[in-house]
């Protein structure tokens, strides 16, 4: 999945997303890059799992993305890896 732009769309409200920003502070010449994985708050601000924003001059989310999570391993394949550490725990005793 690509990268969308904050200005085409955003996503929904409270959904965790990948984000990528940039930022820069007022003696700094260059800007620099940042990803991480934020949401969308109800009045329009992001929260970021880090905390990006500390007065910079600049500051800025622009681009986000869906997080593709993985397919939940099946419940009885974790159950049998289970019962079977149990087996080779109570074996080793």
């Amino acid at each position: 999945m690509k990268w969308i732009s904050t200005k085409e769309q955003t996503p929904e409200e409270n959904e965790l997303v990948f984000i990528c920003g940039a930022e820069k502070y007022d003696d700094e010449t260059e800007y620099k890059i940042f990803t991480d994985t934020g949401c969308l708050n109800e009045d329009g601000t992001w929260w970021t799992d880090n905390d990006w924003y500390e007065g910079q001059e600049y500051f800025e989310i622009l681009f986000w993305k869906p997080i593709e999570w993985p397919e939940e391993p099946d419940k009885l394949t974790i159950l049998e890896r289970i019962k079977l550490k149990r087996l080779q725990e109570d074996f080793n005793d």
